[in-house]
Order: structure tokens, then sequence, then C-alpha cells
């Protein structure tokens, strides 16, 4: 019941101790922004500061972001009137506000704006390794690649997605405790060239879908160190691709 002590002991002679909730759940505040109506969609927990407590991350989604572009009838042009972009923040487990990465706009579909939390360098910090955007704001507030750029004129959309066809692709590292952009290196597997994707949809639409279905998860793959991996396409074509992070540097390990 509520109020309750638990301790574990460790076997050589470390202890922890914490007490019951007074709920099912924690409830964790975040921020609140004039405009954007921000729902909050995924969330990874890692210790991003090195004082042995996990923090959380989370990605937030303007509200109704699907219905804010749309392609016009018979001229094919495309009509943006998104005023806020996916977010990726970081608070502690008392809602203690950490720092923001703004996605930007060139990204059309915030369910493919995933992220790792893991300490890939062994500093005992977590980082967060994500694919990242021309345009994008780190947590301390400078801009990723060339922040001008405008690739939405791009749009692919269908009935329930919708995904940008051009464009630079990015994986980049954010420090954990700051979310300042660490390093960045081309992603890969690469997009282009489309027709790569698929031998059964060669019109454009159809094969940017299939090239932006992104997957990232993390693998002990000498069992010693941990590694990103990175898994692209789905259907007709899956390629993948890993990388160490080490001193603020990724180095490839495979294509596949």
């Amino acid at each position: 019941k509520a109020g309750d002590t638990y301790k574990v002991k460790a076997s050589d002679g470390g202890e922890d101790t914490t007490v019951a909730w007074d709920k099912e759940y924690k409830s964790i505040p975040v921020k609140k922004y004039d405009k954007g109506n921000y729902i909050v969609d995924d969330a990874s927990v890692g210790d991003l500061d090195g004082d042995g407590e996990y923090e959380i991350v989370v990605r937030r989604t303007p509200a109704d972001y699907f219905h804010q572009m749309s392609v016009e009838e018979g001229t094919g042009r495309v009509i943006d009137t998104r005023e806020a972009y996916p977010l990726v923040e970081a608070y502690k487990m008392d809602g203690t506000y950490m720092w923001t990465l703004d996605i930007g706009k060139n990204e059309a579909n915030e369910i493919d704006v995933n992220f790792l939390v893991y300490d890939f360098d062994g500093d005992g910090k977590a980082e967060v390794a994500m694919r990242s955007y021309d345009g994008m704001t780190d947590g301390k507030g400078n801009k990723i690649g060339i922040a001008d750029a405008d690739y939405t004129q791009s749009l692919q959309k269908q009935k329930d997605r919708q995904y940008l066809s051009e464009g630079n692709e990015y994986l980049s590292i954010f420090d954990g405790e700051t979310g300042a952009e660490e390093a960045r290196t081309e992603l890969l597997p690469k997009r282009d060239p489309l027709s790569s994707w698929s031998a059964n949809y060669p019109d454009v639409s159809r094969l940017t879908k299939r090239a932006s279905h992104y997957l990232l998860t993390t693998a002990y793959l000498n069992g010693e160190t941990p590694s990103i991996v990175m898994v692209r396409g789905a259907w007709d074509g899956v390629k993948l691709a890993a990388w160490d992070y080490k001193d603020k540097n990724f180095n490839v390990l495979w294509q596949y």
C-alpha cells in the first residue's frame, strides 16, 4: 500500500530503498505552448545528466498535424499551413524541464520522428540519437544543416500518411544534458535513388513511402559496447546500417 518501503540489497553490500506510490501512475508536467496544442505521443528514458536517476525524453506533436499540409487538386501545389512542428523534449521525473529539439518544416510525418536514448560513448551519461533535418533547432538554439532549406514542395500526400521526397538526410547525436548537437553524419542507407526501393511501384509517391519508414534500435553487436542500428524501408526493399559512436565521431560498421 502507499507508503510501504521496499529495499533491495546487492551481494556486494550495496542497497537501494524506495517507497510505494499513492497511486498507480506518476504524473509529470510538461511545457505548455501558445501554438500547436501539443500532445505527448512517444517516450524513452535514460540517465541524461549522470546523476544515477532516469530522465524522460518525449516526442510531442501538434494536434491535427497531418491535415495542416495538403496538395491542391489540379495544380499539384503544396499548401503548408503549419505554425508549429514536432518537438523532442527532455524532463526530469519531477517535471523539471531540460531542453527542446524543434524538428522544423523538413519532416512531414511525425510518426517517423523516432529516437534512441542510451549511453553510446560510455561516459556515464545517455545521449539521444535520431535522424536530423536541415533547419532543425537543437537544445541550445543552434540550427542544423542548411538553416533556411525548404523541401515542402516535394510533399507526397496519401490518405493516411505524407512524406517528403527530397532534402538532405542526417543522423545526429545530441548531448543528453543540454540537447546540443554533438555530431552529425550522412544518413544511411541513402534514399536516392528512389527507384531502388521498389520494382513494383515506379511512381514517386509509392517509392517515397517505401523509402520513408525508419526504425532505430540499440544493439551490442560486438558483445561489449552499444551500437546504433537503423532499418529503413518496407515491403519491397529493406536496408540496414550500423554505427559505433566514440569521441564524438560516428564509425560506420556495415550496410546491408
